[in-house]
């Protein structure tokens, strides 16, 4: 079966205009090759196999990951079956269930609970009318039209990918919209990350160690307002829910003068943060800041876990330091 795939691929390959030699033997000068050069026989060969491979792989998942599914309770499963019986598309066009699989590391079991635990929450989220629609910026989707006006906001928005691929969101709170414009809820700004997510698990690498940079901006003192029941919801989903892993880079600009008088020898609460990345207290007293970028550090933490999230905070310590840290270490493009 292999070995015909093969002799399929370069008889394909052939009529592409390839050359096709065998292994070791050169081209003569004198030969006219094809519009794309030479390909090795051998190379060839290893290029199919390795695809074939990958092939066989993704169908095994798949139906091991529906006798896995099987075995989910009805409750927890009734949103999954609902969307494939209602939307079945969706399966193709938003969340091949493969994604599940690959953020699972291909841990089956863990896949199918992912996948059901995701179409659940989108049906809690979404409401029954719209939750197996799909996710566009129409106004006849999933998304409403407050939805919609949230993440034209620019909370989170995509920016350009990093010089090494990697895809980027950018959040900064000063983009939530006023409620003059619209009611920008919780429950809106979630839904607009279930969008975004879409669009970037359709990237295979979201899946992998390479996952996707989130970078957040906190300046004091505007970070002690922090929503904490949106912050616990959608970090517990990247945890439990999404198809996508997530490197965070809190970047953190803080007034040096931002202080809470306290008595002699207070400890700081942020012990648990590499001292590299502490704002330093002094004299007694200590930085409402660290208290703050720690609380909302161990927020991230304790909903999102470790398995699929990552948390680096970056300080402003001088002058064009963290800009320096995103476009030489992360490789971030400048015109983002």
């Amino acid at each position: 079966f292999l070995s015909q795939l093969q002799q399929n691929h370069i008889q394909e390959l052939q009529q592409s205009g390839y050359q096709i030699m065998p292994a070791g033997a050169t081209a003569p000068t004198n030969t006219v090759l094809g519009n794309h050069g030479n390909v090795n026989a051998n190379e060839n060969a290893a290029a199919v196999d390795q695809q074939t491979e990958q092939h066989l792989r993704d169908q095994k998942s798949r139906q091991e990951l529906e006798e896995a599914i099987k075995m989910i309770s009805d409750e927890d499963k009734a949103a999954y079956l609902e969307a494939m019986e209602k939307a079945p598309e969706l399966m193709v066009t938003e969340h091949d269930p493969l994604q599940f699989v690959r953020v699972c590391d291909y841990n089956i079991w863990d896949a199918a609970t992912r996948l059901c635990r995701y179409w659940k929450e989108r049906k809690e989220l979404f409401g029954p009318e719209r939750a197996f629609l799909p996710l566009t910026l129409t106004g006849e989707g999933a998304l409403t039209s407050q939805d919609i006006l949230c993440l034209q906001g620019g909370f989170p928005a995509m920016l350009p990918r990093t010089k090494d691929g990697i895809q980027v969101l950018f959040a900064d709170r000063r983009q939530y919209l006023s409620a003059y414009f619209t009611d920008d809820t919780p429950v809106h700004r979630i839904r607009c990350i279930f969008y975004l997510v879409k669009l970037l698990a359709q990237d295979p690498r979201t899946q992998t160690a390479d996952g996707f940079y989130l970078i957040i901006m906190l300046v004091m003192p505007r970070v002690q307002k922090f929503d904490k029941g949106f912050v616990q919801r959608m970090w517990g989903m990247v945890r439990t829910t999404f198809p996508v892993k997530i490197h965070v880079h809190c970047l953190c600009f803080v007034p040096k003068k931002t202080l809470v008088a306290e008595g002699p020898g207070a400890e700081s609460k942020s012990n648990n943060m590499p001292s590299d990345q502490k704002i330093s207290a002094d004299g007694g007293s200590k930085y409402l800041g660290q208290e703050m970028v720690s609380s909302f550090v161990n927020y991230i933490m304790e909903g999102a876990g470790t398995e699929f999230c990552s948390v680096e905070v970056h300080l402003e310590k001088v002058s064009g330091e963290i800009l320096n840290t995103l476009t030489e270490r992360l490789k971030c493009r400048e015109t983002g």
